[in-house]
C-alpha cells in the first residue's frame, strides 16, 4: 500500500505573545524580502518595504504544544492555498484588465483605457465574490509545525547572480 505524502507547507516562524487557556496567541512578521539578501540596497522589494514598514500578523491556535510566552515556533500554511489565493487575488484581477482592454481596443485608447479599468474593477469584484468558494478558511488557518529552537537559519540569500551571496 504506498501512503499519499503529506501536503507541501509553506512554512514561517511566529513569537508567542500570549497563553489563554487553551489558546495560544501568535504573532508573526510579514516579510517582504529575506533581508540578509546581497542585494538588498538595490532591491525594488525591499524599498517598498522601507517604505510601508513591516506589519506584524496575530494569530490564534490551540495550544497543544505546551507553548511559553516568548518563545519562537515555526508553523504552516498548506502551499496548495497560498497558491490559490494568490491566483485569485492577482491573476483573475490582471486577466480581466487586459480582456476590457483588448475588447475596449477597437473605440480607440481611451476605450481601451476605460475597458481596463473596467476589467479590473470586475476582476477585483469576482475575485471577491469567488474566494468563500475556493479558499476555506480551514485551509488557509495556520498550523503548529515545532519550536524554533536555537538552529542555525538556513541561507536564505539571494543574489542576482543566481550563486551563492558573497
Amino acid at each position: 500500500m504506498s501512503q499519499t505524502p503529506p501536503e507541501a507547507l509553506i512554512e514561517g516562524m511566529a513569537r508567542v505573545v500570549a497563553v489563554e487557556g487553551g489558546l495560544v496567541r501568535l504573532e508573526s512578521q510579514r516579510q517582504a524580502s529575506c533581508g540578509g539578501c546581497a542585494s538588498a540596497k538595490s532591491c525594488g522589494v525591499s524599498s517598498l518595504a522601507g517604505v510601508f514598514g513591516r506589519k506584524a500578523i496575530t494569530l490564534t491556535l490551540p495550544n497543544d504544544f505546551d507553548a511559553a510566552i516568548g518563545e519562537t515556533v515555526v508553523i504552516g500554511i498548506p502551499q496548495s492555498a497560498v497558491m490559490r489565493a494568490s491566483l485569485l487575488a492577482y491573476l483573475l484581477p490582471v486577466v480581466a484588465a487586459v480582456l476590457g482592454a483588448v475588447l475596449g481596443a477597437a473605440g480607440g485608447d481611451l476605450f481601451a483605457a476605460l475597458g481596463a479599468g473596467l476589467g479590473l474593477a470586475a476582476g477585483l469584484v469576482g475575485a471577491n465574490l469567488l474566494a468563500p468558494r475556493f479558499l476555506s478558511p480551514e485551509k488557509l488557518r495556520p498550523v503548529y509545525l515545532r519550536r524554533a529552537g536555537f538552529e542555525a537559519p538556513a541561507d536564505t540569500s539571494c543574489t542576482l547572480d543566481g550563486g551563492k551571496g558573497t
